[in-house]
């Protein structure tokens, strides 16, 4: 199965509050979508949200899936480069990043074949649909 996930968190609005908001959008083959409204809490020193939002995602996206073999295109070279590694050395993330790894790991180990790689956000078929929600919003 060919999935597309993107995430984008809502920075300038989000930036002095405790709850940080996101939003990540996933589509499973050429019949499925997903979009999901995300809360996370703030994590101390962390800085950087949508890193974070383009992991969960990936999860998101593994979970959602039944398929055994996955070919997953993301515009994050950060959630690519974190998915790909074999073991959980985050060293300086927080638990949060570890739980979600971990949990995408647990998936991964189970599917038949699995593949994930980086895409150009204007390939990105999700982060097309997240960039255009985004613009509709603001306009609101």
């Amino acid at each position: 199965m060919i999935i597309y996930t993107d995430a984008s968190f809502h920075w300038k609005k989000e930036l002095k509050s405790k709850i940080k908001k996101g939003k990540i959008c996933i589509l499973l083959g050429k019949k499925r979508k997903i979009l999901k409204d995300i809360e996370i809490p703030e994590i101390w020193g962390l800085k950087q949200y949508t890193n974070l939002l383009e992991l969960w995602a990936v999860r998101e996206a593994l979970f959602a899936t039944r398929a055994k073999e996955v070919m997953l295109w993301t515009d994050s070279q950060v959630a690519c480069h974190w998915t790909r590694r074999r073991y959980n050395n985050l060293a300086q993330f927080s638990d949060f990043h570890y739980r979600l790894k971990e949990e995408i790991d647990e998936k991964v180990v189970g599917l038949k074949s699995f593949e994930i790689d980086w895409i150009p956000r204007t390939k990105n078929k999700a982060g097309i649909i997240l960039e255009a929600l985004d613009k509709s919003l603001e306009t609101q």
